[in-house]
């Protein structure tokens, strides 16, 4: 009889699934233009790089930022607006527009140099979860939690993007792998320096990264207390005392041991600048509805509606086998190599019910490597009929991951209803980030038709060879004010094809003008762009009723009829 083993070496199963992340993320993100927040984590990065400017406040910190920024310093001929008011002032959103688009000659190179960093993080964060894997249970679960993770379209979607998500994660994971290395390995040992160092570092490299870091206070807090009742030791706790004053040097040091007004001044200053943020009530989407305080349930029906299958039939299986073994009592809660990867999830997705800004599902991609952990290593089995598990799940993951390339950010899995509906269900961030550029200029270019576009976005639509006419957005960049049509009716739009995002669609963005594309909404699109970009076509309103009905548009009738059949 065939068998498997003979023919998989699960540690080059293993590369060459590291392999194949690589290649879908750089090969997806080069074909998507800058989403919304890459132009200001790019900006204050180089910015604080190059000069050690920290005054453009974001209320984000500045690790993740500079590592995208590191590439840049390849470029001779990089200019920063650094004589202009708007530099003085500390306005970054309009100083990032001249950095980018004004002064230097070629921002979608700057783009793609600024998102390698992050995807060497993805890979390295992956690598490190396989490793995790194989110390706790071996090869075999190593590579279940590893295809988990690198077939999954929400880290594909955001493992290659000039943001924090992914930095935030990695360092998290590292602080708290730190931890269990320690406690399972070297507790009683005179060697627990490597695994201070790791928790130090994952805890710093987090706190650097991404305010919402602070979730590790409690997380760590809960394992040390954990640990120190079940081995009547007050080590534990010792520990991770000494792992946060050197996470807290790790922090200093990211700020270049800045001393004046106060030790990392600046980082406390963006503190500040996002507890304001916060105070303020924050636009939600869900299900066609709008919130300014989110939904208690915002994040449990993001991860349900945006979870690949495979993994919910994961979560469904492993959950049922922890309750088959809970009345056997095989299962013990109690055990280390639970507690470290239940504690950080439960933590975590607990504090996601009370947070109010619910615009993604980015914002859980931290709990993603311990849930995928978990899974892999409390698998009820591992083999059927001799065929392995692991195996036939990153198959299948597999191919999720290749049907929804290279449109991973509007990812959600076949559950959540029709393709052409699913506009409907969730925004921002986890449907139309501003990514579609390209696309929309190639369907120009096959159509060959001018465009009025509502663009949700910082970049511009230009420099990705784009010609239109500019209609209402959220922000209009400097590129989009000048082509503002003022005459714009949003009840009776002039005869032509529209472009328009779907966050703007849906309204989120707009504020009071929430219905200014409400009679698009009634509309079918034409084309839909990447999902995150419709395309409609209207009609001139005196076309005659036999041609009206003979089922063709205007653009396909010769010019000199279309002309005479319209005037």
């Amino acid at each position: 009889m065939f068998e498997w083993q003979r023919v998989v070496t699960w540690r080059g199963t293993a590369v060459l699934l590291l392999l194949l992340l690589y290649a879908l993320i750089i090969t997806s993100v080069s074909q998507k233009s800058m989403t919304v927040d890459e132009q200001g984590h790019l900006f204050r990065g180089i910015a604080y790089v190059r000069t050690g400017a920290t005054h453009f406040l974001w209320g984000h910190p500045l690790l993740a930022s500079s590592l995208s920024a590191l590439p840049l310093l390849t470029e001779p001929t990089l200019r920063l607006p650094t004589d202009s008011a708007v530099w003085q002032s500390g306005e970054w959103e309009i100083a990032s527009d001249q950095f980018l688009w004004q002064i230097n000659n070629n921002p979608l190179r700057l783009i793609f140099l600024g998102r390698l960093p992050t995807l060497w993080l993805t890979m390295l964060l992956a690598a490190l979860l396989y490793r995790w894997g194989r110390e706790l249970k071996g090869k075999k679960v190593a590579f279940l939690a590893l295809a988990l993770f690198a077939f999954d379209p929400n880290i594909l979607a955001h493992g290659g993007l000039i943001t924090s998500d992914i930095a935030v994660t990695f360092f998290m994971l590292l602080a708290i792998y730190g931890f269990w290395r320690w406690a399972a390995l070297e507790q009683g040992t005179n060697r627990p320096i490597m695994s201070l160092l790791l928790v130090g570092t994952g805890i710093g490299g987090a706190a650097a990264t991404k305010f919402s870091a602070a979730a590790l206070v409690p997380i760590l807090g809960l394992l040390g207390l954990v640990l120190a009742v079940k081995r009547r030791s007050w080590q534990p706790l010792l520990f991770l005392m000494a792992a946060g004053v050197m996470g807290l040097l790790t922090v200093w040091a990211v700020y270049g041991f800045q001393i004046r007004p106060f030790p990392a001044a600046a980082y406390w200053d963006d503190f500040v600048w996002q507890l304001d943020y916060f105070s303020r009530p924050h636009g939600a989407y869900l299900f066609g509805q709008f919130a300014e305080t989110g939904w208690w349930y915002y994040f449990p029906i993001t991860f349900l509606l945006k979870t690949s299958l495979p993994v919910l039939l994961l979560l469904v299986i492993v959950l049922a086998g922890l309750v088959f073994n809970a009345r056997r009592r095989v299962f013990v809660l109690g055990s280390l190599n639970q507690w470290v990867l239940v504690g950080p999830t439960a933590v975590y997705f607990l504090i996601s019910l009370f947070t109010p800004l619910n615009i993604g599902y980015r914002h859980l991609l931290p709990i993603l490597p311990f849930l995928y952990l978990f899974f892999a290593t409390n698998l009820p089995f591992l083999t059927i009929r001799r065929l392995p598990v692991p195996l036939i799940f990153a198959l299948w993951l597999l191919g999720v991951a290749v049907l929804a390339w290279p449109n991973y950010i509007p990812y959600f899995n076949w559950a959540a209803g029709r393709p052409e509906n699913r506009w409907q269900l969730l925004s921002d961030s986890n449907l139309d980030w501003g990514q579609d550029l390209p696309a929309l200029a190639r369907w120009q270019n096959e159509h060959g038709v001018p465009l009025y576009l509502s663009y949700f976005g910082t970049a511009h639509p230009s420099a990705y060879g784009l010609n239109f006419t500019a209609l209402p957005t959220w922000e209009p960049g400097p590129e989009q004010i000048p082509l503002f049509r003022q005459t714009f009716d949003p009840q009776n739009p002039a005869p032509g094809f529209y472009a328009i995002s779907v966050t703007n669609l849906q309204g989120l963005v707009l504020g009071e003008a929430s219905d200014t594309f409400a009679w698009f909404r009634q509309q079918t699109p034409i084309a839909r762009i990447g999902e995150s970009i419709f395309v409609y076509e209207v009609a001139a309103a005196g076309l005659p009723v036999d041609v009206a009905f003979s089922g063709l548009r205007p653009a396909e009738l010769a010019p000199e009829l279309a002309a005479t059949l319209q005037s």
